[in-house]
């Protein structure tokens, strides 16, 4: 199982982290027969700035194709 957050809901409110803020989390599982117990912490991770959006993009005919 996996659990993504994105790094815009780190980065406002209630968080506001900020980049390079080391973020811990801790989860519990919830169901219809209720929560399950806390897991540990994880490792860690560090915000890493997220890359900007391409600029200035070419298409070159004879690398790309239609379909």
């Amino acid at each position: 199982m996996t659990c993504t957050i994105p790094i815009s809901a780190l980065k406002s409110s209630p968080f506001l982290l900020p980049w390079g803020a080391m973020v811990w989390a801790r989860i519990t599982a919830q169901n219809l027969y209720g929560n399950s117990i806390e897991s540990t912490e994880g490792n860690g991770a560090i915000i890493l700035r997220e890359p900007d959006s391409p600029v200035s993009l070419a298409n070159n005919p004879s690398l790309t194709t239609g379909s």
